[in-house]
């Protein structure tokens, strides 16, 4: 599960038809959202303070939004978040083409640099998927539906 950040360059203007398709494509920051979810990972209080702002569709990879649910399901249950409780949520509910490593979210606990900016964290996920729900393309007629590139089915979680 190896994600970078990816900001608009001009490459990506060269790949679209405009610009805002490319900014609707890059409007993202999987650094971030892996803080957000490493944050999950470490400290409850940030569960509390992600669900309050997120929901598993806001992140740009469906992967990370099903990793975000299956968090949301477990605090919602009032069982343990970590590492190990993680996997085995993922594994009994999520689609099986998804792929989950628990080194991936070791690495996303090690690499956050604090689960207290967790409010931040949430807050930059959401309005990146509020700009990629909302932005027009040229020549259509109002925001682009990013419903069928993630997923919105999550047992137990209310979106």
């Amino acid at each position: 599960m190896e994600h970078r950040s990816h900001d608009a360059g001009a490459g990506d203007e060269e790949r679209s038809t405009g610009g805002a398709i490319a900014h609707r494509a890059t409007a993202h920051d999987l650094e971030v959202e892996e803080h957000l979810l490493g944050a999950m990972l470490l400290n409850s209080d940030a569960i509390s303070v992600a669900l309050e702002t997120c929901r598993p569709e806001d992140f740009s990879v469906p992967t990370l939004g099903a990793l975000f649910a299956a968090i949301a399901r477990l605090s919602a249950r009032g069982e343990p978040v970590d590492v190990v409780t993680v996997t085995d949520e993922l594994r009994r509910t999520s689609d099986p083409d998804l792929v989950f490593d628990p080194s991936d979210l070791i690495s996303m606990q090690g690499s956050t640099p604090s689960s207290s900016n967790a409010a931040q964290y949430a807050e930059i996920v959401a309005a990146h998927a509020q700009v990629r729900a909302s932005v027009i393309s040229p020549g259509d007629d109002g925001p682009v539906d990013d419903s069928s590139t993630y997923p919105r089915d999550f047992p137990g979680i209310e979106t």
